[in-house]
């Protein structure tokens, strides 16, 4: 399918990768994952979730997330906007140096976002050392970018939850 180049900038064309690319609602019949029983989810996404967001069962989207939540880990209470920024691009530079460029995590004061962060991944031996599901062995770098996709996206739907002014403090975030 091609897509009209004056369309490329606009939401149609949104509409129609996202809706062909399976980012819909999916089957919501199925009990194991109710969005999209297609959906790539690994158990590294499930603790990367706990340890820096929050309850991985309690980020769904399609649900209303409520903040605050005493479940929730980032943002933090008292975070501004610019706070949230600049977390969220240490979660992108570490995340796409390691599990993307294959190199060592950028360097991090210890202690810090990116430091704790970088831990992780290296307690874990993400990406080389972590189970994939069997259907995927022979795709790991685009394994490794969907679960970065995943984790970048809770991110953005916990700024959305968080109601201190930087997101939409419990609105619903849409399937996809």
């Amino acid at each position: 399918m091609t897509i009209p180049r004056r369309d490329l900038l606009t939401g149609a064309s949104l509409v129609l990768v996202g809706s062909a690319s399976g980012c819909g609602k999916g089957n919501p019949g199925n009990p194991g994952n109710p969005g999209n029983p297609d959906l790539l989810r690994t158990q590294f996404i499930a603790d990367f979730t706990a340890a820096f967001i929050g309850d991985p069962t309690r980020i769904s989207p399609g649900q209303v997330d409520r903040w605050p939540d005493p479940n929730r880990i980032w943002p933090a209470p008292g975070q501004t906007k610019n706070d949230i920024v600049t977390d969220y691009a240490t979660f992108v530079n570490v995340l796409m140096t390691v599990g993307y460029v294959m190199a060592p995590p950028p360097a991090a004061p210890s202690g810090s976002l990116g430091a704790r962060i970088a831990q992780f991944l290296q307690a874990r031996n993400w990406p080389t050392g972590t189970t994939v599901p069997p259907e995927y062995r022979a795709e790991l770098p685009t394994v490794h970018l969907a679960e970065i996709s995943v984790i970048l996206d809770r991110l953005l739907q916990a700024v959305n939850s968080f109601g201190d002014g930087a997101g939409g403090g419990g609105s619903s975030w849409p399937h996809h």
